[in-house]
């Protein structure tokens, strides 16, 4: 029987891969042909694919109404995130970016819509009614008694009070000059008053406007601004918070609204998940029946997660980074000069100012410091934690301007192991407030910015 021709051969004795039309793993026992066939049908294949593939601008054109959709699903979005907005206060503070432009204020009432979250008349907050105009104080009075010394305070948080009003710094500032005056009885409980002016998550820009369209109309003797360090000169290290230029997504209410919605929704996860592997306490166990706290930590709570308030540190750290570290600081210029046009505002008012420092916890506590420092890698010789005291004490000194550092108090009270601020937080808890209401009423009769009692009478 003559030898079969090698071309002949059925495929499957080539196996599969040639009656698939592919290169065979021993095609040199194939005829030359052969060999060739599995390429001129690649060839094939790919101008086939070649010809039916519709041109580029086809193409382009086709997918014309799928991006025209997203475009008009993501403008939906963003101006049904921004209406919600308008009437839900939940909404606002998860969708509204950060450092949004607002026109300035013009009368007391777009005061009150622009802080419509903090600024509320007869808000309880802390057990404690706010007064008619929505400030964390009783009713203020235009006209003043003879004889009294009215004090207008601005400032942010620290001011308007994260404890109940009793226990403010200011409203203890208040109660310790009124007992340094010597006076006695109803008629002189008023000798000295502090009107409180201040509004949460504001800033020096705000302050002007509140002095200007609050402040003025009480006729103060005296203007006392309450300077946080942890954040009132950060405000000034993000350009785009001012005016500067922004990129598009900074400025979306949806995607600043989705962002923190899926933050939101992971911190609220880990919080049920530990709560749901913390094994209850047995019955009778002292931690089920919580006795009532003491005095001094009447709010000795957690106010962030460990995570958020590790966030929170860490920028504040960045104010107090050297000059020429790498870790980015604040815009000491552009907060400097803020701060000049709040005091001449004031000064054009015939109005004396003076100065509250209220130190971060950084400032205060070394040794957090050390830890939010080495979390951050941050090597502590790029920081210094009376950098800010020392511009804020120069920029004072050059224009005259009174200065209440409360730092040093609080230093000496954080030695002997006493909680000074909120677990978790950066705000005073009580016994904080109560050290930076003495050193305030102190050092302002030190100074001479309160006049002795006699001068008063």
């Amino acid at each position: 029987m003559p030898a079969q021709d090698p071309r002949f051969r059925a495929p499957e004795a080539h196996g599969a891969d040639v009656a698939l039309g592919t290169r065979y793993s021993t095609e040199k026992n194939l005829h030359p042909g052969a060999r060739a066939r599995p390429k001129i049908m690649q060839t094939i294949s790919r101008d086939t694919a070649r010809r039916n593939r519709p041109p580029a601008g086809r193409r382009a054109r086709a997918l014309l109404p799928v991006l025209g959709g997203l475009l008009l699903s993501v403008a939906a979005g963003e101006a049904l995130v921004r209406l919600a907005a308008t009437s839900l206060p939940g909404v606002r503070l998860l969708a509204e970016p950060l450092g949004t432009r607002r026109d300035e204020p013009q009368t007391f009432a777009e005061l009150q819509h622009a802080y419509r979250d903090h600024v509320v008349p007869f808000r309880e907050w802390n057990g404690f009614r706010c007064n008619s105009l929505g400030f964390h104080d009783v009713e203020f009075r235009r006209e003043k008694a003879p004889g009294t010394l009215r004090i207008v305070a601005l400032g942010d948080s620290f001011a308007y009070g994260s404890v109940t009003y009793g226990r403010c710094y200011l409203t203890l500032a208040e109660a310790l000059l009124v007992l340094d005056s010597g006076d006695s009885g109803a008629t002189a409980a008023r000798a000295v008053e502090i009107d409180n002016l201040g509004v949460p998550a504001s800033g020096i820009a705000d302050y002007r406007v509140v002095w200007q369209l609050v402040g003025r109309d009480l006729a103060p003797d005296l203007v006392v601004v309450t300077l946080y360090l942890g954040n009132d000169p950060r405000d000034f290290a993000d350009a785009t918070r001012f005016g500067g230029p922004r990129r598009p997504w900074q400025s979306s209410w949806l995607l600043t609204f989705l962002r923190r919605s899926a933050t939101l929704a992971a911190e609220r996860w880990r919080v049920r998940r530990s709560d749901r592997t913390t094994p209850p306490a047995p019955p009778g166990d002292a931690t089920q029946e919580r006795a009532a706290p003491a005095a001094w930590t009447e709010d000795d709570r957690a106010v962030f997660s460990d995570e958020a308030f590790a966030g929170i540190q860490a920028l504040e750290l960045e104010m107090l980074a050297r000059p020429g570290a790498a870790l980015r600081g604040p815009g000491w210029d552009a907060f400097l000069a803020a701060l000049a046009g709040l005091v001449d505002a004031v000064a054009r008012d015939g109005v004396p100012v003076a100065l509250a420092l209220a130190p971060s916890r950084l400032q205060v506590h070394a040794s957090e410091l050390a830890a939010v420092a080495a979390r951050a890698r941050v090597p502590l010789e790029d920081l210094d934690p009376d950098l800010p005291q020392q511009r804020i004490a120069a920029f004072a000194a050059e224009r005259g301007v009174p200065l209440v550092d409360l730092t040093p108090a609080l230093r000496r009270a954080a030695a002997t192991d006493g909680a000074l601020y909120q677990r978790n937080d950066t705000h005073w808890n009580v016994r904080g407030n109560a050290v930076a209401g003495i050193e305030l009423a102190r050092r302002l009769v030190e100074l001479g910015v309160v006049p002795p009692a006699t001068a008063r009478r």
